[in-house]
């Protein structure tokens, strides 16, 4: 009666809603969270988080929370229960109270829901090194002689054939140049076959990978975006580089990998001990860096002695860090020339052909140049040519010699480390100051692939450092060197067996003698025997020259000692009196050897 429009509602009611990347709520009407708009909140997953410059280069924190208030899809509604209300009075008035809207403070019901998503509610994925990469840089750390435990799982372990990098230069061999996708598997899905999506609706018939997108920041560089489908090479100069790569939804990051690309150097070859390896088993002339010959005969006897490792420095420092590689092998060239010819006026002749051997030792003599004379001094010149191949991820490729390990026919010399006439030595050796370690060793040239071998070389010089002789009783058509002067057989004391190196005219000849024999126009006959205990063998005097032999014993007993005084000799020869003078030694022909016979005394 009092309230006529009481059953009239007035209810206050709102409904707003928020879907994946909306700006803010708007009014809607429907049901909160149906079907409808979840397709709708899926096609918002496809937003390219790097779409803009600014999200490529966002650090992580930040960007992960701007995507993450993004994907949220929010739900409010809210209803006040109310009723028209007519005021009655008495009495009544003409005039009827205005209906207003009324209802208890306590009668309203609502409720504010969202859905929030994250990256990893969207889709999963995996990031890993390939498991080739890393058995590729097991094989590395092994070559270094690293821990086995050192670690492969997020740092890729890469040699460079090369001795030092190339940070600002062109030279791709000093660089790592790779894809991305070449390195790296991306899962879940078997064989690197991508992300997949955590859940299974039926609009997940659609591929994954177009709602997973793709930055990585390579070193110092910016934040760029990454295809893996379609990615273009980096190239790596550096000794270590930090690699991040990242995989992230509409709604975040869902995976991530932080890798360490260290790249090693090989070893520097040199040619610091290679004059070591060379040694002289005679007497050095006192005051001179120059050697004899071995007594009574018209050669001198050196030993090579040679060690890959040598030629290798050992680690040290930063050497640690560094590959040796793998040896390939060892060429060495031995040219002899008198001392005032020009230094490549004799050809070379092959000392030691190419072998794979790292370690030699072979003794050799050097007959004194004598065409047509007895040099006073010749130079002989040694010249080795070392190679290896680089070790290249584990794999031993042959890094640019292009078969011909580095001698291109010159041994790396060009011609311009000579001894310009100086009998070769004076201190230097053939050097001239500019182009060797410590003046006496020297180094081919550089090329694009001097990484990988090198060329060194060193020179002697040798004399003949025996004095005339007076022999009791004989006279000169007696003495054996006459009688094969000028012979194709050895003569007296002349070597005759073992590595025998000569020259003559413009040429260097190694002769290693299947037929052991000597002159035999001697009486007795000569007979070829090791000399001392090596493997070089000469023509020797039976023991029917008893004066002789004592003669040859205490003269080799004075150079064994390192005295080369002119009375340590004539302390030697007295051990005979004085009848004739005599030649003990001459392999050319008489006439000429009859002159050469006498040049000592004028010395």
């Amino acid at each position: 009666l009092n309230n006529p429009e009481s059953d009239a509602a007035c209810n206050v009611e709102s409904a707003t809603q928020q879907i994946f990347y909306d700006t803010g709520p708007a009014a809607f009407a429907g049901t909160c969270f149906n079907s409808d708009g979840v397709k709708c909140n899926v096609d918002k997953l496809k937003n390219n988080p790097f779409n803009t410059v600014e999200n490529i280069k966002r650090p992580v924190l930040e960007l992960e929370k701007s995507l993450n208030d993004k994907c949220s899809w929010c739900c409010s509604k809210s209803i006040a229960l109310k009723e028209l209300y007519t005021e009655y009075t008495c009495p009544s008035t003409t005039t009827q109270p205005p209906s207003t809207c009324e209802g208890l403070p306590t009668s309203t019901c609502g409720f504010d829901a969202c859905i929030k998503a994250t990256g990893k509610d969207v889709a999963e994925a995996t990031i890993k090194l390939k498991d080739s990469v890393q058995e590729a840089s097991k094989k590395i750390i092994k070559e270094l002689e690293k821990p086995d435990n050192t670690d492969v799982a997020n740092t890729i372990h890469y040699s460079l054939p090369c001795t030092s990098y190339d940070e600002t230069g062109t030279n791709d061999k000093c660089h790592y140049n790779v894809k991305l996708s070449d390195v790296l598997d991306i899962g879940p899905k078997p064989s690197g076959g991508g992300p997949k999506f955590v859940t299974d609706l039926a609009l997940n018939s659609e591929k994954p990978s177009d709602y997973v997108f793709w930055r990585f920041k390579s070193g110092s560089k910016d934040w760029a975006t990454w295809d893996p489908k379609n990615d273009a090479e980096l190239s790596f100069k550096a000794s270590s580089t930090i690699v991040n790569v990242e995989a992230w939804t509409a709604c975040g990051q869902i995976a991530s990998i932080e890798i360490v690309i260290k790249l090693y150097l090989h070893r520097s070859l040199t040619c610091d001990k290679f004059t070591d390896m060379w040694t002289p088993l005679v007497t050095k002339v006192y005051g001179e860096d120059t050697y004899c010959n071995v007594p009574d005969s018209d050669f001198s006897l050196f030993n090579l002695n040679y060690d890959y490792d040598e030629v290798i420095p050992p680690v040290v420092g930063q050497e640690l860090e560094r590959l040796k590689g793998t040896y390939k092998q060892v060429k060495c060239d031995i040219r002899v020339r008198e001392s005032t010819a020009a230094e490549y006026s004799v050809n070379p002749a092959i000392l030691v052909g190419e072998t794979n051997e790292n370690k030699i030792n072979k003794n050799f003599a050097v007959e004194l140049v004598h065409d047509p004379h007895t040099a006073p001094k010749s130079v002989f010149r040694v010249e080795c040519t070392f190679s290896r191949d680089s070790y290249n991820n584990g794999n031993n490729g042959n890094n640019g010699n292009n078969g011909n390990n580095g001698n291109n026919g010159n041994n790396g010399n060009d011609g311009n480390n000579g001894n310009n006439g100086n009998n070769g030595n004076d201190g230097n050796n053939g050097n001239d100051g500019n182009n060797g370690n410590n003046g006496n060793n020297g180094y081919g040239p550089v090329t694009p692939d001097s990484e990988n071998y090198i060329t060194c070389f060193h020179s002697f010089t040798i004399t003949d450092c025996d004095k005339p002789r007076i022999e009791p009783g004989v006279e000169e058509e007696d003495v054996c060197a006459y009688d094969c002067a000028d012979k194709e057989k050895p003569g007296a004391y002349e070597a005759c067996g073992g590595t025998i190196v000569s020259s003559k005219g413009d040429k260097t000849f190694v002769k290693k003698p299947a037929q052991e024999t000597c002159c035999d126009d001697c009486d007795p006959d000569l007979n070829c025997v090791a000399f001392g205990s090596t493997e070089i063998k000469r023509c020797e005097v039976p023991s029917a020259y008893p004066y002789y032999s004592r003669l040859s014993a205490a003269e080799q007993t004075v150079f064994a000692s390192g005295k080369t005084t002119a009375m340590a000799l004539l302390a030697a020869s007295a051990m005979v009196a004085v009848v004739a003078l005599v030649v003990v030694k001459r392999r050319t022909s008489r006439p000429q050897e009859t002159d050469d016979a006498y040049y000592p005394l004028l010395e």
